[in-house]
């Protein structure tokens, strides 16, 4: 009896463990609004207005050859736009891509 008690508690354990980790309503992130801020229908309108969710767009940087390979460079961009399409903001995040091809 006592080889199958403690697997059992440890099952028993990590199954309430998930649990609880899955209950919504658990503060775990400290970071994330409360639902009733979320759901305000007046925060938030003005910032809305200016600018949409960004998007990410990847421009040729370098082309290069190496090796007999034609090397081409990307790097990554966030593009903000307003309510119209227009273009609000660029910002480039640092992230560059490599592409090779060959000859």
């Amino acid at each position: 009896m006592k080889k199958t008690f403690l697997p059992a508690a440890c099952v028993a354990g990590l199954l309430a463990f998930a649990a609880f980790m899955e209950t919504p309503g658990t503060d775990r992130d400290s970071k994330a609004g409360s639902l009733q801020v979320s759901l305000d229908p007046s925060a938030g309108q003005k910032e809305q207005k200016v600018m949409n969710l960004p998007f990410m767009e990847s421009r040729l940087v370098d082309t290069s050859e190496d090796h007999g390979y034609l090397v081409e460079k990307y790097e990554e961009y966030e593009i903000y736009t307003d309510l119209n399409g227009t273009v609000v903001k660029e910002e480039p995040t640092g992230k560059f891509e490599y592409l090779r091809y060959k000859e």
